[in-house]
């Protein structure tokens, strides 16, 4: 029995915003020619920054618990190596304890868990000392970085975009980055930021918000969306994956 990835389509078309040097596909999983499920890879960057990603890993019900997911990981390895990609991770979802024991197991560690909030027409929106200012604008799908400031003292920073990444496309709105200065934190300012982001995304017409939220034990530690002064639990947001990555090289 060999299990091997054949190309289900050709390559998709980088979207517009898209990162440099991106590209990505669906492949089948074959085992011995016949199709057992399904996985779809994406890269981006160039040279040395060069990465990829595994997702939508899909075995057919009659097909698991057989090694299918094992090979088809390492196969969509030498792919990813083979389009210059240094790194790779993959997406899991929340509660697919299977999978994230096959990722563990391949030398997977975990470092940012994605979280997703569906938005209302109304919110409590920004406390009354506060205002959030943007730095700069562009195409919807571009980060626009945001300034905090409290009683006029700029106390922390929010880069979000009104289009999430493909690979995330159903998130609607997404958050890249939430920082409080380290002297500002246990104030409820993380809050504040999520409160406001959340009001640009209402009044863009936004239906929903996701992050990809650092774990504390990823490398160069979590920055301030892991802190108390984030409470994303509290303000409603859900776990709907886990990422992991490990070097190819």
């Amino acid at each position: 029995m060999t299990t091997t990835l054949r190309a289900a389509g050709p390559e998709e078309r980088p979207s517009p915003g898209a990162a440099a040097g991106a590209r990505s596909r669906t492949y089948d999983i074959l085992d011995s020619g016949r199709r057992s499920g399904g996985v779809r890879l994406w890269a981006e960057g160039r040279g040395d920054c060069r990465e990829g990603g595994i997702t939508d890993l899909e075995v057919d019900a009659t097909d698991r618990r057989r090694g299918r997911a094992t090979v088809a990981v390492l196969v969509a390895e030498e792919v990813l190596r083979d389009w210059g990609c240094r790194r790779v991770g993959i997406r899991v979802p929340d509660r697919a304890a299977p999978a994230l024991r096959l990722a563990r197991t391949l030398g997977y560690v975990e470092h940012a868990r994605e979280v997703r909030k569906p938005l209302t027409a109304h919110g409590p929106g920004l406390p009354a000392d506060c205002r959030l200012v943007p730095q700069d604008g562009g195409a919807p799908e571009e980060p626009v970085p945001y300034v905090l400031h409290h009683r006029g003292t700029a106390v922390g920073t929010l880069l979000l975009s009104l289009e999430a990444p493909p690979r995330v496309a159903d998130a609607g709105a997404w958050i890249h980055s939430v920082r409080v200065g380290e002297q500002y934190r246990r104030r409820g300012h993380g809050r504040a930021l999520l409160l406001a982001a959340e009001e640009v995304c209402r009044k863009a017409g936004r239906l929903g918000l996701g992050a990809a939220v650092p774990c504390p034990a990823a490398e160069g530690g979590a920055d301030d969306t892991q802190d108390d002064e984030t409470p994303w639990n509290a303000l409603g947001y859900r776990t709907v994956a886990r990422h992991l990555d490990k070097s190819l090289v």
